[in-house]
């Protein structure tokens, strides 16, 4: 899913108010939201993608499917990790100096 704007449609969105603009204390825009959930929404179907060669490999014993899956799982759990981390370091920047 990919949402095209034109720059006044941007700008215009941008600057109401909604609820989701205080989320972890920062003010966030709705195209920024738009692009989060795009991106959501393709690593959705990757991991459907990715349970789907799962089973196919697991029934007709093909090793590069379950590699595939592997691969994701990794590949996953590195997005997350380096997520948090980006999160912690937002939250915790003003600490970060006494330490």
């Amino acid at each position: 899913t990919i949402f095209v704007l034109d720059h006044s449609e941007i700008d215009r969105k941008d600057h109401l108010e909604h609820n989701l603009h205080t989320l972890f204390e920062t003010y966030v825009s709705r195209s920024s939201i738009r692009i989060v959930l795009c991106i959501i929404i393709f690593m959705g179907l990757l991991l459907l993608l990715s349970s789907v060669l799962l089973l196919i490999g697991i029934s007709k014993k093909k090793p590069g499917f379950l590699l595939f899956y592997f691969g994701y799982g990794l590949f996953f759990t590195i997005l997350c990790n380096i997520g948090a981390l980006l999160l912690l370091l937002k939250c915790m920047w003003w600490t970060s100096g006494a330490i």
